[in-house]
C-alpha cells in the first residue's frame, strides 16, 4: 500500500510535463491553424463566386448594349450658349456648397429664386377631374406675399397677371433663351455618386408652375398668343432635365409634365388655341416617350447603386458622401461587419442589384413600343427587398421604389398620349362641329396612328357622351376595364394603383372664379 501511494503522488517530471505541454500547444496550433486555413478557403470561395459570378454577368449585359459604368450614363456636355441651364437667369443656381448635407448658395441672384412664392396655392387639378385651374385662389394666394394687387382690376384674371408682373424680366429672358438654346443640360455633380445635391429642380417645377398660371390667365383674357409663349416657356424648362439619369429628377419631370398638360386642357376647354397651336401640341405630346427617359433614370440608378458598394467595399464612403459635413452615414455603412465582410459579399450585392434592374424594373418596360408590364418578375423584387442575406443587404437598401416610379410613369405617359389624342380631337371638332362616334375616324387627317393604351396595348378607350363632351381613359394599372370609372386616394387625389386613367373633358367651361 505504501509503494502504491507513493507512486500514485510522486511528482511528474519535468521533461514528461513539457512534452505534454509541448502537445497541448501542437494541438492548439493544429486547430488554429485548420481555423485559418478553413476561413482562408472559406474567404477566397467567397470572393472567387462573387467575382467571377459579378463579371460574367456583366459581360453578359454589356454584350446585350446594357451601359453599367456611371461614367458612361450621365448625359453628354453641351457648348454653354445652346445650353438653357447656362442662361444668366439660371447662373445663381449652379453656385452653392452643400451645410450639414443641404445646399446653401453663395449667390445673391434672388431673379429665379423668386419664383418659390409660387410654390403653395391651389391644388392643380388632374385630368380626371374634368375642371380647371382655380385662378380666383391662386389671385388670393399671391396677393399675400406680393404688394402688387390691384384694386381696380376688373377680372380675376387681369388681377392674377398683375400679381405676377414681378415676373415679367424672367419670362422675357427666358422666351428668348428657349429660342438660342435649345437643349438642357445641368451641371450636377455625378461623382458624389446618390449624395448629389440638385437645389436647382424645386426652382425649375415652381418656373412651370408660374408659365402654366400665366397660361391660364391669358387663355381667360382671350389672348391665345401670349398663353401659347408662356406655355413653351414651361415645355423647354421641363425638357432641360430630360436626360438627366437620376430618378427623383424623372418623378420631378413627370409632375411639370402634368403641370404643362392641364394648361393645354385650359385651352382645350375654352377652345381657344389655333389649329397650329394644337398641331404643336399633338406633336409634342406624340413624340414625348416618358417610359425610355425612365427606364434611363432607371440605368442610373443601377449604375450609381453599383459604385456605392464598390466605394463601400474600397471604405470610400463618409458623411460627405451620404449627406455632408455634420450628417450621419447611413446605418449599413457603419456595420462593423462590413470591415470583416469577404469582398464576394460585395460583388453579390452588386450583382443582385444587376439582376434586379435587369430582370425586374427594367423588364417591366417595353419603352420603344411604350407598354408596361406591372408584374413582370415580381418574384425577383420579392427576393432582393423582402428578405435579407450577406448577397443583398447593401442591395435592398439601395434599389429604388420601382413600381411606384414605373406606375407614375406610365400614368404619366397614358396622359401625355390623351393629350396628343385631345389636340386631334379638338381638329376634328374644329372641321365638324362635333365629336367624332370613334377614335380611328381622326386617322389619317388629324392623326397619323391612334396611341395604343401603355398598360394592354389595345386602343384607347373612347366614348362620345354628347356633341362637345367625351370620355377618354386607359385601363390603368389594374389592367382592367373600369368604365371609365376612377379611384380616389382622398382629397381628390388619384389612386393610381387602382381604378381606370381617365382624361374627361366638357367643351366651353369656365373656372369657378371667373367674372361675369
Amino acid at each position: 500500500m505504501e509503494n502504491e501511494y507513493n507512486s500514485s503522488t510522486q511528482p511528474v517530471p519535468m521533461r514528461h510535463r513539457r512534452s505534454v505541454g509541448f502537445r497541448l500547444l501542437q494541438i492548439a496550433l493544429f486547430f488554429v491553424l485548420t481555423l485559418a486555413t478553413v476561413i482562408a478557403l472559406f474567404y477566397a470561395e467567397e470572393n472567387w463566386r462573387g467575382y467571377r459570378g459579378l463579371k460574367q454577368y456583366r459581360a453578359e449585359q454589356e454584350a446585350k448594349g446594357e451601359v453599367i459604368d456611371w461614367q458612361s450614363i450621365i448625359p453628354p456636355a453641351i457648348p454653354d450658349d445652346r445650353n438653357l441651364a447656362m442662361t444668366p437667369l439660371f447662373q445663381p443656381l449652379l453656385d452653392y456648397e452643400r451645410v450639414a448635407g443641404k445646399p446653401e448658395w453663395r449667390s445673391d441672384g434672388e431673379e429665379a429664386k423668386a419664383f418659390k412664392v409660387i410654390n403653395k396655392g391651389p391644388r392643380m387639378p388632374g385630368a380626371h377631374e374634368g375642371r380647371l385651374i382655380d385662378l380666383a385662389g391662386w389671385e388670393r394666394q399671391l396677393r399675400h406675399v406680393s404688394s402688387t394687387f390691384d384694386p381696380q382690376a376688373k377680372t380675376t384674371a387681369v388681377s392674377l397677371l398683375a400679381e405676377m408682373k414681378q415676373f415679367d424680366p424672367q419670362f422675357k429672358e427666358l422666351q428668348q433663351a428657349i429660342v438660342s438654346r435649345p437643349e438642357g443640360r445641368w451641371p450636377v455633380k455625378y461623382e458624389e455618386n446618390f449624395g448629389c445635391l440638385v437645389p436647382h429642380l424645386a426652382v425649375l417645377k415652381d418656373i412651370v408652375m408660374a408659365s402654366v398660371l400665366r397660361t391660364a390667365a391669358h387663355l381667360e383674357l382671350r389672348q391665345g398668343q401670349e398663353a401659347f409663349e408662356d406655355l413653351k416657356v414651361a415645355a423647354a424648362v421641363s425638357d432641360s432635365v430630360k436626360t438627366d439619369p437620376i430618378l427623383i429628377t424623372h418623378i420631378l419631370r413627370v409632375a411639370m409634365t402634368a403641370f404643362e398638360v392641364q394648361a393645354v386642357r385650359e385651352g382645350l376647354a375654352r377652345r381657344a388655341w389655333t389649329d397650329e397651336q394644337l398641331q404643336f401640341f399633338q406633336d409634342r405630346f406624340t413624340r414625348m416617350n416618358l417610359l425610355a427617359e425612365m427606364k434611363h433614370g432607371l440605368r442610373g440608378e443601377r449604375a450609381f447603386s453599383v459604385e456605392a458598394i464598390e466605394m463601400a467595399r474600397l471604405g470610400k464612403f463618409g458623411p460627405d458622401l451620404w449627406g455632408g459635413p455634420g450628417t450621419q452615414s447611413p446605418r449599413w455603412a457603419k456595420a462593423s461587419v462590413l470591415k470583416f465582410a469577404p469582398r464576394g459579399w460585395y460583388y453579390q450585392n452588386e450583382l443582385n442589384v444587376l439582376r434586379f434592374h435587369e430582370r425586374y424594373s427594367l423588364a417591366a418596360v417595353d419603352e420603344k413600343a411604350q407598354r408596361v408590364y406591372p408584374r413582370v418578375n415580381a418574384d425577383v423584387e420579392h427576393s432582393i427587398t423582402n428578405s435579407e442575406t450577406p448577397y443583398n443587404a447593401l442591395a435592398r437598401m439601395l434599389v429604388p421604389a420601382v413600381e411606384s416610379a414605373i406606375s407614375k410613369s406610365a400614368r404619366a405617359q397614358s396622359t401625355v398620349q390623351q393629350c396628343a389624342i385631345a389636340s386631334a380631337l379638338e381638329r376634328y371638332f374644329r372641321a365638324h362641329k362635333e365629336y367624332p362616334d370613334t377614335l380611328q375616324k381622326l386617322v389619317p387627317q388629324f392623326m397619323a396612328a391612334v396611341p395604343k393604351d401603355v398598360m394592354d396595348g389595345e386602343p384607347m378607350r373612347y366614348r362620345r357622351e354628347k356633341s362637345d363632351s367625351y370620355l377618354l381613359y386607359s385601363v390603368g394599372w389594374n389592367v382592367r376595364d373600369d368604365g371609365g370609372v376612377t379611384a380616389s386616394s382622398g382629397k381628390g387625389a388619384i389612386n393610381v394603383m387602382e381604378g381606370d386613367w381617365v382624361w374627361r373633358l366638357r367643351g366651353g367651361q369656365k373656372t369657378a372664379s371667373v367674372d361675369e
